[in-house]
């Protein structure tokens, strides 16, 4: 009964030797301000093996995550990483090419919002924004495919459990707190009546890496048995699931180690990167270990993001193949409800999303620019991937414009409207860890090729032009400073510290009628 109630509520050419000697001093170096070391191990026949743990709903974490990444590229020569989650293939993943139809700045622009936005990872943008860096997968596509069981049967068999060790008072004292929808206050009730369940319940909501999960879900199973309890069929069939998914993250973590112990005898002398949940770590190093790899363990600074919530809501989002943004008026909130799951990089379904959000940047800042709109940019959203622009829908709200775009999604074709704007940069608050990761990010860039690495491309005459790094102002405004240009000086100086925002819709007549976007 108390069951039924609970859930009725429920390539750089020098060597590594020669960039740095001590180890120690790269890695602080390294995660500055946006990380710290873990561990080091003293120097073995191969590597270094730099492993970055992660905490996959933490945002703050991933921008971090591409912040040290961008460091040991730029500083140590840094050019392949292997990533969990991406399965062993024939070629890396094409990072470099996502969204390479936009131009540099728009790119770049694109990417940080999608990084921002949980929709991308850390080491994806670190890969598609750093000339020559592989991110290759690592996985066993086999042992990839085994997933938990997601019928919460570890805390439905606690449930029966508890309906036989708690008293009467205890257990009335819980349905009158789940009678008025206090579930929390009803588990603290529980934990607090019984160590055996509070053991169990607090480790099914841990997030030490090192905790033994198989032996908690082992300890639940063995606990009905022995009171003699008869479980319905589906949730003994979901312990017994999470336990095989337990045994096989250990398989992964071995085939992970590996596949990169193969990397780093293959590139001798020069730095190897790793991206790992946590959980997998303690296994990873050990077999890593025998290989005969020089490991260091970096961790982002804010790893878990614990306050937040925007984090983890998009997580679970992304978990459910569904967009991270569904925010009112955003694309993903207009896409989410048809969406089955797929990668974000490498796989085509998914490239109109990122190419929608170009659209709109160039057509807005087109448009602010003051240059031959809409056939300036006629071309370049041509060529943009996913998306199939209406030349003929643009109309132009002072400096907004509005325009409907055809995008793929889920096999089939979705019509989007969009209204896309520019305003002034907006202050961003210093004690925001997302915004201070960004920060960091932004200035890790900034430093080029420093250090040892290979040199940032130079800047061209195409880069955009609002290009936050001090490229000329590119096509998309007429010729930019030169003097024979018809754009205005004053009109082309309004995109200095400007971003673009944009509203999605599925009907003209929202669009239409949505506030003014540009300041």
């Amino acid at each position: 009964m108390l069951a039924t109630i609970i859930f009725a509520h429920v390539g750089a050419a020098s060597t590594w030797a020669t960039v740095d000697p001590t180890l120690q001093a790269i890695a602080n170096r390294v995660t500055n301000s946006v990380g710290e070391v873990i561990t080091t191990t003293p120097r073995h026949s191969s590597g270094p093996v730099f492993v970055f743990e992660e905490y996959h709903n933490s945002r703050a974490g991933q921008v971090q995550i591409a912040t040290m990444l961008t460091r040991l590229y730029q500083q140590q020569g840094l050019r392949i990483v292997g990533l969990e989650g991406a399965v062993k293939g024939p070629a890396p993943l094409p990072t470099e090419k996502y969204l390479k139809a936009a131009d540099p700045s728009t790119r770049r622009d694109v990417l940080k919002d999608l990084l921002r936005e949980a929709e991308i990872s850390g080491v994806e943008y670190a890969g598609a924004v750093l000339p020559g860096l592989q991110v290759v997968g690592i996985e066993n596509p086999d042992e990839y495919g085994v997933q938990p069981d997601d019928s919460a049967a570890e805390f439905r068999a606690i449930l029966f459990v508890a309906e036989r060790t708690l008293n009467s008072t205890e257990l009335e004292k819980v349905g009158e707190k789940l009678k008025a929808d206090k579930i929390e206050e009803a588990l603290e009730i529980m934990k607090a009546a019984d160590p055996w369940i509070k053991a169990r319940l607090d480790g099914l909501k841990s997030s030490d890496p090192n905790f033994d999960s198989v032996a908690n879900t082992q300890a639940i199973l063995d606990k009905t048995k022995s009171l003699n309890i008869s479980l319905p069929a589906d949730v003994t069939r979901g312990l017994e699931a999470d336990i095989h998914f337990h045994h096989i993250a250990e398989k992964r973590s071995d085939t992970m180690a590996d596949a990169v112990a193969e990397l780093a005898n293959q590139n001798a002398g020069k730095p190897v990167a790793m991206i790992i949940g946590a959980a997998h770590t303690k296994r990873v190093l050990a077999e890593l270990e025998k290989k005969g790899a020089t490991t260091v363990v970096l961790r982002p600074r804010d790893f878990k993001g614990e306050d937040d919530g925007i984090s983890l809501r998009r997580f679970r989002l992304k978990s459910q193949g569904l967009w991270g943004n569904d925010d009112p008026n955003s694309l993903g909130a207009l896409l989410n409800p048809k969406r089955k799951p797929a990668p974000v990089i490498g796989n085509m379904k998914r490239d109109g999303y990122a190419s929608a959000q170009a659209a709109a940047k160039i057509a807005a800042k087109s448009v602010r620019s003051g240059g031959d709109f809409p056939k300036a940019i006629i071309d370049q959203l041509k060529a943009l991937p996913g998306i199939t622009v209406d030349p003929l829908s643009f109309e132009k709200k002072g400096y907004d414009v509005i325009f409907s775009l055809d995008i793929e999604n889920n096999g089939k074709t979705q019509k989007i409207w969009v209204r896309a704007g520019t305003r002034p940069t907006g202050t961003q608050s210093s004690s925001d860890p997302l915004e201070a990761a960004l920060s960091e990010l932004k200035k890790a860039e900034a430093e080029g090729g420093s250090g040892g690495g290979k040199e940032p491309p130079k800047k061209t005459k195409d880069a955009a032009v609002d290009n936050p790094d001090g490229g000329k102002k590119g096509e998309n405004e007429g010729k930019g400073d030169n003097k024979t240009s018809t754009s205005k000086p004053e009109t082309a100086g309004l995109l200095t510290n400007r971003e673009v925002q944009a509203k999605f819709f599925t009907s003209v007549e929202e669009a239409r009628s949505h506030a003014p976007i540009s300041l």
